[in-house]
């Protein structure tokens, strides 16, 4: 692969090995992030990974191509690369007989860190980076503490593959043009687009590369194109267009002008957190725009990192009709610029400008352009001359300083390696780095309001006061608003203190003018105008959820319950119906997967009273079930039923 990808005249003589250029960085990759290597499932693991039937049970690579990354949620995302590596990966996992095993996923992540630090140094030399400069690049995308989400969180599988599947597409392209070479670029640009979004701007890396001539250019850029296009038009035709629904994006309301400021400010922050400032997982959702010291000082940063590369590339006259064919003395700096479009176009997707994603911010994004800032800097400090000689601050001192840095840099992603051990380090390291955020206690909240069969106790007085922090450090989070919305209409119904129930609908009322389109407040709203009586507004809200979300029985039950007792018994059966119709659309997804089968045969069996029916698909999923702990849960699960007389023995 190394020979494939940097076989090319025109790199330096003088250079050694290509594969120990490589080698160093991606070991050094490899042996940072092996104290990993047995973290649990944290976060969005739960979604995509230990709940995802097409990671947990196995899927066929025309089913993930033809599928979204979560099959039973529309998130809009289409990651099929992903979902086969991570089914791989649970196949390996599963053979071990303990269904807690995590360490095939993460050392899978670690090898893809280690490919894209080692080709992070291969496109540096070959840019016109020395060969101790480049091995240098790649050592910083290796060790760069930025990288740990991307790396250590399972989740981060998509980013991982990306960046190697990007990188190794641009180092292709410098390759002469031929049919094998045009085949394998658009085979890896399909490779990256099918990983994760951000690889959608791989035609724009391409046209940024510096070649030869513009002949080269566009036969460089050909195959990349049409690639491109077909991996969007086929993500088109499985999850839609680009962006999120309405509720699940961003800055709701915000135009497409408005969001500039807020696009300006998020690239100033990802350069900050290149440059090694605090690191944080999440991001609290902005009062308002931008504006004041902070925005200028970010904005003021990254003008100083864009005048250093126009600089640098001003240098060089005639950069377009020269390119590499000029004088050592006037060839432009084609490492420090193009590490500047490597570090700001991918994250053009992902700063809510052109659209609006799940985030305001997120480190993980930063996997990709922090190989464009290492090579970058490297090209600005070790750029490869002939015509002049090496000077010793060139030789010596900077090297060194390099390496100082690089074990700082080293230290720190060794320090945050626990952060990413549980879900519980994960809540701890946000409250530490980040400890008057609304972000960090509104998910220590979710930690202690998880339901108690998740193997912990639930604390909802901790929960509570988590949300009530949440909210005097941010008034509008809909989350904590919604969330402790709930447990005070459940904490007055139980009392039935009917005052403190009108008061929770205003307040539900409120968070629902804010957020018309956000998922859930009017499941919430429904559930409070039914503890009051106000059967006919229940209805309606409890309706529109369930239309959102067709398998939740949160909603499904109450409103059944509520035409019941209206004596519209066909409404009733109706809502039934379509609760089951959806669970059922949801169970035929992987039968053999035992949250979705266990959730579907409890309902069956007990709320809509079809026991039965339940048993036919109890049974079903018994024999569907290839993993051994599905079969064990589901086992359990009759067993339960049976004892509480809810299933036929």
């Amino acid at each position: 692969m190394v020979a494939l990808l940097t076989q090319d005249p025109r790199m330096s003589e003088r250079s050694p090995s290509h594969t120990l250029i490589a080698l160093i960085p991606a070991l050094l990759a490899v042996a940072i992030g092996w104290g990993g290597l047995h973290g649990a499932f944290v976060r969005d693991d739960l979604d995509y990974v230990s709940g995802n039937p097409h990671v947990v049970c196995g899927v066929s690579p025309w089913v993930a191509w033809n599928s979204p990354f979560q099959p039973l949620k529309s998130l809009g995302l289409w990651r099929p690369l992903a979902t086969v590596s991570l089914a791989l990966d649970a196949k390996i996992a599963h053979s071990t007989g303990d269904p807690s095993t995590t360490w095939p996923f993460h050392l899978t992540n670690l090898l893809l860190a280690g490919i894209a630090a080692g080709a992070t140094a291969l496109l540096a030399l070959r840019l016109g980076v020395s060969s101790v400069g480049s091995v240098i690049a790649g050592a910083a995308v290796a060790l760069h503490p930025a990288r740990t989400e991307a790396v250590l969180w399972i989740s981060g599988r998509a980013e991982c593959l990306m960046t190697a599947a990007v990188l190794a597409t641009l180092l292709l392209a410098f390759r002469p043009s031929n049919l094998r070479r045009d085949l394998t670029l658009a085979v890896l640009t399909f490779l990256a687009c099918s990983s994760k979004e951000q690889a959608f701007v791989l035609p724009m890396l391409v046209a940024l590369l510096p070649f030869d001539s513009s002949r080269e250019r566009i036969r460089a850029m050909a195959p990349v194109v049409l690639a491109t296009s077909v991996t969007f038009t086929w993500r088109t035709l499985v999850v839609g267009g680009p962006g999120l629904a309405d509720g699940m994006s961003v800055l709701p309301g915000v135009g497409f002008v408005e969001r500039i400021p807020y696009g300006l400010a998020f690239l100033g922050d990802y350069l900050l957190s290149a440059f090694g400032s605090t690191l944080i997982s999440e991001y609290d959702e902005p009062r308002s725009a931008p504006s004041g010291s902070s925005f200028l000082s970010q904005v003021g940063i990254l003008s100083l990192f864009l005048a250093i590369a126009v600089l640098v590339a001003g240098k060089a006259r005639g950069y377009w009709k020269k390119g590499l064919s000029a004088s050592d003395d006037t060839a432009p700096n084609r490492a420090a610029e193009f590490g500047v479009w490597l570090f700001i176009v991918p994250l053009l997707p992902v700063l809510n400008v052109l659209m609006r994603t799940g985030e305001h911010f997120a480190e993980r994004f930063l996997a990709l352009p922090l190989c464009g800032f290492a090579i970058h800097y490297c090209g600005l400090l070790f750029r490869e001359t002939r015509s002049q000689p090496t000077s010793v601050i060139r030789r010596y001192a900077i090297p060194f300083a390099a390496t100082i840095l690089l074990i700082a840099c080293g230290s720190a992603f060794q320090r945050r390696i626990d952060d990413w051990a549980s879900p519980d380090a994960v809540v701890a390291a946000l409250m530490r780095d980040t400890p008057n955020s609304a972000s960090a206690t509104f998910l220590a909240s979710a930690q202690a309001l998880e339901p108690a069969e998740s193997g912990r106790n639930r604390n909802p007085a901790a929960g509570r006061e988590y949300l009530r922090l949440t909210l005097e450090r941010h008034p509008q989070h809909i989350g904590a608003r919604t969330a402790l919305a709930l447990l005070d209409a459940q904490e007055a119904e139980r009392t039935g203190d009917q005052l403190k129930l009108r008061q929770t609908r205003l307040f539900l009322e409120e968070t629902l003018a804010m957020a018309p389109a956000c998922d859930q407040i009017r499941g919430a709203l429904g559930l409070v105008a039914k503890a009051q009586g106000d059967n006919k507004t229940a209805i309606a809200m409890l309706e529109a959820e369930l239309t959102r979300m067709p398998a939740h029985l949160a909603w499904a039950l109450p409103l059944a319950e509520l035409l019941d007792g209206q004596g519209d018994r066909l409404g009733a059966a109706s809502v039934r119906q379509r609760v089951e119709r959806a669970m059922r659309n949801q169970w035929r997804i992987e039968p053999g997967f035992a949250p979705v089968a266990a959730s579907y045969v409890w309902a069956l069996a007990e709320p809509l009273g079809q026991p039965l029916e339940a048993l036919d698909v109890l049974n079903a999923s018994l024999k569907a079930a290839e993993v051994p702990n599905m079969r064990t849960q589901l086992e359990g699960l009759r067993t339960a039923l049976r004892d509480r007389g809810s299933l036929p023995r």
